[in-house]
This record gives C-alpha cells, sequence and structure tokens, in this order.
C-alpha cells in the first residue's frame, strides 16, 4: 500500500569452504568455511554493516552459520537458525567430487541437469522438495518482518529456488543463475510483488572479473 515501507530481504550464500574448492558435494554434510571463507565473512560483514536489519536468519548447517554468526557479531543484531534453509540432500554424491560423480551417476547427472526438479539424487531430494521448504521459510521470514529488512544466509540450491520463482523462471533455466559464495541478492515486496533489486553482487571481494565458477554444491 501506498506510504507503507517495503519489505526487503538480502540473501547471501555462505563463504568458501575447502570442498567448494575442490568440487566435492557437500549437500547436508556440516562442512565447516575454510580460512578464506572466514575472511570473506568479514568482508562480507563490513559490506553489510550500515544496513539496518530487524533479524538475521540461518541455515543450521556451519558453513552457513560461521558466516552469519560473523556478520552477527558486527552487526550486534539477533541470529535465528532456520532447518528451512538446509542445503539440498545430495543423498550418496555426498563426499563425492563432480568428477566422481559424473563418472558413477552419468546418465542421472544429465537428468538432473536437464530436468532439476523431479530428479532427486539416490537417498537424496529433488530440487522441488528444497524449493518447497526454502520458499515456506522466506514467506515466513518475510511476513514476519514486514516494512523491515531481513538478512538471509543459506546455500547455493536454496538460493536458487527463492530467486526462481520470484523471477517466475521455468525450472530448467535454474542453472543458469550464477551464485558466488558471499555474493549479496536483494529482493524488495513492492505492493504485494517481489522484485529483485540486486543479484549476486560481489563488488565487496574486488567484483566479478576476480569470481570463479564453482563446480559442484
Amino acid at each position: 500500500m501506498t506510504g507503507e515501507k517495503e519489505t526487503k530481504v538480502i540473501l547471501v550464500r555462505h563463504g568458501v569452504t575447502e570442498w567448494n574448492r575442490l568440487a566435492r558435494y557437500q549437500g547436508r554434510l556440516d562442512i565447516p568455511l575454510n580460512e578464506e571463507g572466514r575472511k570473506q565473512s568479514f568482508v562480507l560483514a563490513q559490506a553489510l554493516k550500515d544496513i539496518p536489519f530487524a533479524a538475521i536468519f540461518t541455515s543450521p548447517l556451519r558453513r552457513a552459520y560461521e558466516c552469519a554468526e560473523i556478520i552477527a557479531t558486527v552487526k550486534g543484531t539477533g541470529l535465528q537458525i532456520k532447518p528451512g534453509l538446509t542445503e539440498i540432500c545430495h543423498g550418496v554424491w555426498e563426499g563425492l567430487t563432480l568428477n566422481e560423480v559424473e563418472s558413477k551417476y552419468a546418465d542421472l547427472v544429465q537428468k538432473w541437469r536437464l530436468n532439476p526438479y523431479d530428479t532427486p539424487m539416490p537417498q537424496g531430494e529433488s530440487i522441488r522438495e528444497v524449493e518447497t521448504r526454502a520458499w515456506g521459510t522466506f514467506e515466513e521470514i518475510a511476513s514476519g518482518w514486514p516494512g523491515k529488512i531481513s538478512l538471509i544466509v543459506t546455500h547455493d540450491v536454496p538460493l536458487r529456488t527463492i530467486l526462481r520463482k520470484i523471477l517466475n523462471l521455468e525450472s530448467k533455466y535454474i542453472w543458469r543463475l550464477r551464485l558466488d559464495n558471499v555474493g549479496i541478492n536483494v529482493v524488495c515486496d513492492k505492493e504485494g510483488s517481489w522484485q529483485i533489486v540486486l543479484l549476486n553482487d560481489t563488488c565487496h571481494l574486488g567484483g566479478w572479473l576476480s569470481s570463479k565458477a564453482q563446480l559442484a554444491l
């Protein structure tokens, strides 16, 4: 409504881990940030230091929680854990490198890339299942803090699904989004319709020219 403050949510992906660097699937395995990831998180915290967050929310997995805790400490803002923001469960792929997965599960990898929403990994989740819980958590946070600015620290796949919903992309295009570690994404609710204000901003890390594509999640 006219005159009301916009509800804004800033969404960031956690800092880098050693397994990110090695292109090894993490999924639900609780891998911590490496030294670079911790440094990235401190740089991110400084980039966000002047934003008046009403609340900060994080996945319970250590790599996201550590990143969020660094920001919360700099900001002096409370930190809340939301299980719905947890990374996708890769099932039997977890712990394997990208090359190992492509070698052992070539047909399934191809199906996952072409039809990601309806192709669960063995003993894992489909992206459709991730979107259901991630979007539900996003709506819960947004409705709980109307007219405020909230921060969400999460993982690659939950973040992709939230942005896909806002953009109303066909599910097969989800891989066209590039989401770097500690990249900043900003969305706002404009009269009941979500808009993307900023997508994968990495200027605080030196800009997009210095970022490297990631090969596993």
